[in-house]
């Protein structure tokens, strides 16, 4: 699953414009109508107007329901169902100059919604919190958030790097790290910010080779 912030998409760009190999879509605003872009799935909420928006992509074969929620700001909630293990993936996208309470209160929300639906939860995305500023207000604002939600923060180095400041405003936050075998930053020339990841041991088995003949 790829998760991605700041899509600038909007009504009159077609899914196709940004389909992967091996992907397929479903729009947010209508999760019930995908388009096939072979392999994989891609859920994605537009701002609508210019800038922001979210997206995820999935594989085709990972069976997924999109979770319904507050559009007072920029956010994307999926249930992804393999086999036996069940788990919501969110991604959010905070502009610089968003109320932290307002923020927060929304997210909170949904992150209760979600609860509903799955006791594992994965939260990532540009929160444009720089938890580096050890002395920062917003800091103590995320501090109270995720303890209230009993979230642990994984990334702990910066994910945007200028020639004269660094930051990390990216953040992955869990309700559970048992199933985690690693997560970190991964240096990217294709934007300002560089990736964040997260590697689950999800206990499946792998699938089964399909032999055909010519």
């Amino acid at each position: 699953m790829l998760a991605l912030t700041e899509t600038w998409l909007h009504e009159n760009i077609p899914t196709e414009a940004v389909s992967l190999a091996n992907y397929s879509f479903v729009r947010r605003d209508s999760p019930t109508e995908a388009v096939s872009l072979a392999n994989y799935s891609f859920v994605r909420r537009d701002r609508g107007t210019r800038g922001g928006g979210v997206g995820i992509y999935i594989k085709k074969h990972v069976k997924f329901d999109v979770i319904p929620t507050s559009d007072s700001i920029e956010q994307l909630w999926i249930k992804i169902n393999l086999k036996k293990v069940t788990f919501v993936l969110g991604v959010v996208y905070r502009l610089p100059n968003q109320d932290y309470k307002t923020f927060s209160n929304e997210l909170e929300d949904s992150f209760i919604i979600c609860s509903s639906v799955a006791d594992t939860i994965y939260l990532v995305g540009d929160f444009n919190i720089d938890l580096l500023k050890t002395d920062c207000p917003s800091n103590s604002f995320f501090g109270d958030f995720t303890e209230s939600l009993n979230l642990e923060q994984l990334i702990d180095q910066p994910t945007r790097v200028c020639s004269n400041h660094s930051s990390l405003i990216d953040h992955i936050c869990v309700t559970d790290s048992s199933m985690i075998l690693k997560s970190g930053v991964i240096s990217s020339d294709l934007s300002d910010h560089d990736f964040i990841y997260l590697e689950l041991n999800l206990g499946l088995s792998p699938a089964q080779p399909i032999i055909t003949s010519g």
